[in-house]
């Protein structure tokens, strides 16, 4: 036979869903509805840790799969927005005999008609009167065709608006022989 003992009179059993307070002392319920007939109890002042209570539980399949995602399409975003200058010929500081063109290679396809190179001598005047074009076969590479070009530092500008729109330019210069 089963040995019951009836609870303590200073503390009330509630009934509720299993893992939920069981024992709670009087003080800490208020009773709803006319006395003796508290169906649910309103418990005050009590302050246990409920997991069930989390904001965001990320250990759920789904909210993991969703947050990782999430992060993810962030990154490749910012990553890939911009086309920047990968090299280029002549390089930069670099010492050359004239060259015949300015070819730079980019680490995005480019926008041919928002996308440029120009070319000053050390004055500051425009040297090259052509204007530059995105190859027709590769869109991540740019030409400059330039005339014969006398001894001197010439520096190289670009503008580069990658095919989602968004715009770097750039700086550099080389000297001929």
């Amino acid at each position: 036979m089963l040995n019951r003992t009836a609870p303590e009179p200073s503390k009330r059993t509630l009934r509720g869903p299993p893992g939920r307070a069981s024992d709670v002392p009087e003080h800490q319920v208020r009773s709803i509805g006319p006395a003796g007939h508290c169906r649910f109890p309103a418990v005050l002042l009590f302050t246990r840790y409920r997991p069930y209570m989390k904001l965001i539980n990320l250990f759920r399949p789904a909210r993991l799969s969703s947050a990782l995602g999430a992060a993810a399409l962030l990154l490749s975003s910012t990553a890939f927005a911009h086309a920047h200058l990968v090299s280029s010929e002549p390089a930069a500081n670099a010492e050359v005999a004239a060259p015949t063109d300015v070819t730079i290679h980019f680490s995005e396809p480019l926008e041919p008609a928002f996308s440029k190179i120009a070319l000053a001598d050390a004055s500051g005047k425009p040297a090259a009167p052509a204007a530059s074009q995105v190859d027709k076969h590769d869109a991540r590479v740019m030409h400059l065709p330039l005339p014969k070009l006398g001894a001197g530092r010439y520096s190289v500008h670009w503008t580069a608006v990658a095919t989602d729109g968004h715009r770097t330019q750039g700086d550099f210069a080389f000297t001929v022989k």
